[in-house]
């Protein structure tokens, strides 16, 4: 339940952020500074005259306070009740906590413009400077819990044992805050229509010819996904293989139904590519999103460290990210959707 209020407020803060910078600018065109009520992190603390201006100033007292926790929890590292492996967890969470919350200040007074992959990014914009420290926050907190553990030890041997795993309903819930968000982060009534909005995410126009073109590449990317990764796997122990293995299989899961296994695919393929390739993908570019997309599938890592599988999800990312790029959101949905599905009922039928 704290989980939904913490997201649902998440949501919140973001429509408040977009109210704060009223309707998008008329194409080509960019707002001036005095519009912005400043660009930078000095001049937004000059003159906090605007609701732009305060969005900002609470943005940066975040990053800071998000630098300040990582500094309390390396502060804390020497206390002797703690383990060896508490204390690598704190060190790893605190470092890259700080490393965050740092850069985002650093971005934020610096600006994005000379950034690859941040260019798109508007200029002061307060809804610019939420997104960059909740990419670089997310990709700290995704990293340290599992690089911080070890990511618990690998299998002595290459044997997989089923796995219930996590529930149809539990899968499909989690999907729901990427849903929220990609929706509330382009602004939907207090700063764009509902045609405006669906222009944004890339769901209109609908471009029915490259429906068909994603789910081909969908099923088309299921026996080369596999060739892939086998090849990488030659990087690989055979005791991490295993340990990806044993991810995978928790997450595919037994003894579910041909619908649930649907059900899963189809909000995966909603829900994520509508924050990661919909919402983000146009500001931060292909190989930024994709990467924050992996970040969130570290189930994968083997001993704290990326597995060829990692590598792969960075590489679909991508193939999705294209699909987007050239004919709208709904086929790199398509295309998620039947790559998981395919796999998923590989699984059960097998």
């Amino acid at each position: 339940m704290s989980e939904a209020i913490t997201w649902a407020l998440l949501v919140l803060v973001i429509l408040a952020v977009q109210a704060s910078e009223g309707p998008p600018q008329p194409s080509g065109e960019s707002p001036t500074a005095a519009e912005r009520g400043g660009s930078t992190l000095a001049s937004t603390f000059a003159s906090p005259t605007t609701g732009a201006a305060i969005a900002r100033i609470c943005i940066a007292v975040v990053a800071g306070f998000t630098v300040l926790l990582g500094l309390a929890e390396l502060s804390g590292v020497g206390g002797t009740t703690s383990s060896g492996a508490d204390r690598n967890q704190q060190v790893v969470s605190g470092a890259l906590q700080i490393a965050a919350g740092g850069l985002s200040l650093l971005l934020f007074y610096t600006g994005t413009e000379r950034i690859p992959g941040l260019r798109r990014l508007r200029s002061g914009a307060p809804i610019s400077w939420l997104a960059i420290y909740l990419i670089l926050e997310s990709l700290a907190s995704n990293i340290g819990v599992v690089s911080g553990s070890g990511g618990g030890p690998a299998p002595s041997s290459p044997t997989v044992n089923p796995s219930p795993g996590p529930t149809a309903r539990d899968l499909m819930l989690g999907e729901v805050p990427f849903l929220a968000l990609a929706v509330a982060s382009v602004g939907p009534v207090v700063r764009r229509n509902a045609v405006q909005t669906l222009e944004r995410l890339g769901l209109w126009p609908l471009r029915i010819p490259w429906w068909v073109i994603g789910i081909a590449a969908g099923l088309v990317l299921v026996p080369v996904g596999s060739w892939v990764v086998d090849q990488l796997n030659h990087l690989a122990t055979a005791s991490c293989i295993a340990s990806t293995a044993q991810a995978e299989q928790s997450i595919v899961g037994v003894g579910r139904t041909g619908l649930e296994q649907a059900g899963i695919a189809i909000a995966a393929g909603v829900c994520e590519e509508l924050l990661f390739r919909g919402a983000l993908q146009p500001r931060v570019g292909i190989v930024l999103s994709s990467v924050v997309w992996a970040s969130y599938h570290l189930q994968y890592m083997c001993n704290g460290w990326p597995s060829p599988a990692n590598l792969y999800l960075v590489l679909l990312g991508f193939a999705f990210g294209a699909l987007r790029k050239w004919g709208g959101l709904w086929p790199a949905i398509l295309a998620h959707a039947f790559y998981d599905g395919a796999i998923l009922l590989h699984f059960l039928g097998a």
